[in-house]
């Protein structure tokens, strides 16, 4: 918002160029995963006293840089496997293709949808530890603070750490100056007496990342979009009447 038609092209390009570099990077994880210099941890204090404690651990992070280093420095950390869920690929086929890249960064490699929520609820439950990205728009769910303006903000990550008393940590893997390394931090847990409260501190962390190098933030959906159904949605959850 607010740049002017230079900044913007030269913004569209950065984006582009970090979106073609993750692609690139995940026909080629297991060399990513083999360079530990690559992949580079600035600090995991967070994510090991969680796990010193016994506790699970809920990781929220963005279309930031390249996630997947997120999890490779989550095992080069504590020697864990982090788990991932996300949504299938329309095409079955590219959708096979992807799970054995991505089963390179940890496992298990789960589906969104009722299977894969179960499978992710008895992962954490039992200490584990899990990658969940929260930069996506959910229709019908809280309006919350986010880079300036309200957006529809899923509350999942959050409502998973306080069901099983897991940690939910924020982790950024900024890319390198070289484009091929990143820079990987944990942060502190978020807190907060309600899920929502948990994930608009969240979003703040996030929307940071994004104001310090916004070329990494691959993100081209319209994130801020709001329809009539999430204000019924909202409505009835509140018992209100919808406006408008």
């Amino acid at each position: 918002l607010g740049r002017d038609p230079g900044e913007a092209r030269a913004l569209a390009a950065a984006a582009g160029d970090n979106f073609c570099r993750v692609v690139a990077e995940y026909w080629r994880i297991d060399g990513l995963a083999a360079r530990p210099d690559r992949v580079r941890v600035v600090d995991a204090a967070p994510l090991a006293q969680a796990r010193a404690r016994g506790r699970g651990v809920v990781i929220a992070s963005a279309h930031f840089g390249n996630w997947e280093a997120i999890r490779l420095a989550a095992r080069a950390a504590t020697g864990e496997e982090c788990a991932l869920i996300y949504r299938a690929f329309n095409n079955p086929a590219v959708d096979a293709v992807a799970q054995r890249f991505i089963a390179v960064a940890g496992r298990p490699v789960l589906h969104k949808g009722r299977e894969g929520t179960r499978a992710l609820l008895r992962h954490v439950a039992r200490g584990g530890t899990a990658l969940v990205l929260v930069d996506q728009r959910q229709t019908g769910a809280p309006l919350l603070p986010f880079l300036g303006r309200e957006a529809e903000t899923a509350t999942a990550a959050a409502d998973l750490a306080r069901r099983f008393d897991a940690a939910l940590l924020t982790a950024c893997a900024r890319r390198r100056d070289d484009g091929l390394g990143f820079d990987v931090t944990f942060q502190a847990e978020a807190t907060g007496d309600t899920a929502e409260a948990m994930m608009a501190e969240v979003n703040g962390r996030i929307g940071a990342w994004i104001d310090a190098d916004p070329g990494q933030w691959f993100w081209l959906h319209r994130r801020w979009v709001r329809r009539g159904r999430g204000d019924r949605i909202r409505a009835a959850r509140s018992g209100a009447a919808p406006q408008g």
